[in-house]
Parts: C-alpha cells; sequence; structure tokens
C-alpha cells in the first residue's frame, strides 16, 4: 500500500483502487459541545410535543454526529477549521 495526495484530500491506493478519506475539521471544544448540546437536544425532544419533535431531533442527531465523525461539511464550505492536527504529504523518495 502506498501514499500519494491528489490535491489536498490524501489518498491511499490500494491494488490500484483509490479511497477518498475525509480529513477532521473539528477541535476537541467544538466536539464536545456538539456532543453535549446534540444529547441535550435529542434527550430534550423525548419530552417535547409533536410540534418541535422532528426538528429537535433533527438538529441534535446533526450535532452528535458531526461531534462523533469531527467534521462539518459546513466548516469545509466556509474553509473553517478548529482541529490542530496538520495533515502533511510524506516526501517521496
Amino acid at each position: 500500500m502506498t501514499f500519494a495526495s491528489y490535491g489536498k484530500i490524501p489518498t491511499y491506493i490500494w491494488h490500484n483502487q483509490k479511497l477518498n478519506l475525509i480529513i477532521m475539521n473539528l477541535g476537541l471544544n467544538d466536539r464536545v459541545l456538539r456532543l453535549v448540546s446534540g444529547l441535550g437536544l435529542v434527550t430534550f425532544d423525548y419530552f417535547a410535543t409533536a410540534n418541535w419533535e422532528v426538528v429537535l431531533l433533527l438538529f441534535g442527531t446533526w450535532g452528535v454526529l458531526t461531534s462523533a465523525f469531527g467534521f462539518c461539511p459546513f466548516y469545509k464550505i466556509m474553509g473553517y477549521n478548529t482541529c490542530p492536527t496538520n495533515f502533511s504529504t510524506p516526501s517521496s523518495n
């Protein structure tokens, strides 16, 4: 397995198949805040009326999922990155 870079997304090449990896763009503080607020909204959804149930469930699930994966597509669109890790491409020989 070798490592190659196409653009800004690191790509692993294995048996001539490309697997694109999503780079994390959420830092620890963002992830904890999204997890706590998402779980709070999902919990509050349990006690909410039917009018607000879907809205709270959607926002709560969004917060939990972005926290779990460490990636927010809206941050990617805006070019915002709070993850302190820089992914660099190793130099080829």
